[in-house]
């Protein structure tokens, strides 16, 4: 089963390495994952030192047109394999939509995406060293052929469950051709996660450290330019924001319902979240709408 990693990134060139390296290192059969990496058209100078520090071939280049349901995107795909690594990487360039429409740009990398499991990575995160399984990569193949989502632990947060990152299946882009509507995917992951089938959690044996630098004297300019500006304003001042879509979930939930899973996983299939109430009372934060 392959599994897609993507990440969109900007400008962090240094902290993004260092978190796909930590995957790299602690996965179990690197012939069976891709890496995506989703860069800015103004920000090409980043993806030229990612190219080199992976030391990739070039094998081809795609120019993809693509209508999502937020509108039609055309951006470039250059096909590579490390040699670093022996790993296939794909990157991704186009139209700079900024942090607030930030969930076009995953978009993009999921609809591009070869994998059975969609793994979404964070620029800012590092996945930590785990002596009790071979590789992430092989607890996640436990979903093969399975609707499971998987989190994993927070090492900031006494192994709590985090936010992000996450695995899914791609299937669950295709039903509604995206997955969250907006930048605030890790509060939509586990919004679903309430009207979803039991067991379709599933929480990770395994803990991933979010090197956060914003609101720190570490901050730079990605958030200065990108989380501060949203933050500020949120969603008042930008063109073509949306809202969580109870609609499109339950279009998920009666897809998992109607192709149910067949066998658990040996992690920790979590229903907490089962049955609570989405958080449409905080629509003021840019989730929910208010109306």
């Amino acid at each position: 089963m392959k599994i897609s990693v993507f990440t969109p990134t900007r400008k962090r060139y240094k902290m993004l390495t260092k978190g796909i390296d930590s995957i790299i290192n602690n996965a179990d059969n690197l012939s069976n994952i891709e890496f995506l990496f989703r860069f800015d058209v103004d920000d090409i100078s980043t993806m030229k030192k990612v190219m080199r520090y992976y030391n990739v071939d070039k094998i081809s280049t795609d120019t993809v047109n693509h209508a999502f349901k937020w509108g039609s995107s055309r951006f470039k795909v250059i096909n590579t394999f490390s040699k670093k690594f022996n790993v296939s990487m794909r990157f991704i360039y186009g139209k700079r939509w900024g942090y607030s429409l930030l969930n076009r740009c995953n978009d993009e990398s999921m609809y591009v995406a070869k994998g059975e499991y969609l793994f979404h990575w964070t620029d800012d995160f590092e996945l930590l060293h785990n002596e009790k399984y071979s590789g992430w990569d092989t607890l996640i193949r436990e979903g093969r052929g399975q609707n499971y989502i998987f989190f994993f632990r927070d090492a900031n947060r006494k192994r709590k469950p985090a936010v992000g990152p996450i695995s899914l299946p791609k299937k669950w882009f295709i039903i509604n051709n995206r997955l969250c509507p907006n930048v605030l995917d890790d509060w939509w992951y586990e919004e679903i996660c309430k009207i979803l089938p039991k067991n379709t959690r599933v929480v990770l044996d395994w803990e991933v450290r979010h090197n956060n630098v914003w609101r720190t004297n570490k901050q730079d300019i990605t958030s200065t330019e990108g989380r501060d500006v949203f933050n500020r304003d949120r969603e008042s001042n930008i063109r073509g924001y949306e809202y969580y879509s109870e609609k499109e979930m339950e279009k998920i939930k009666k897809y998992i319902e109607d192709n149910p899973n067949t066998k658990k996983t040996s992690q920790l299939h979590d229903n907490s979240f089962c049955g609570q109430r989405f958080c449409v009372k905080q629509g003021g934060t840019g989730r929910w709408s208010r109306k």
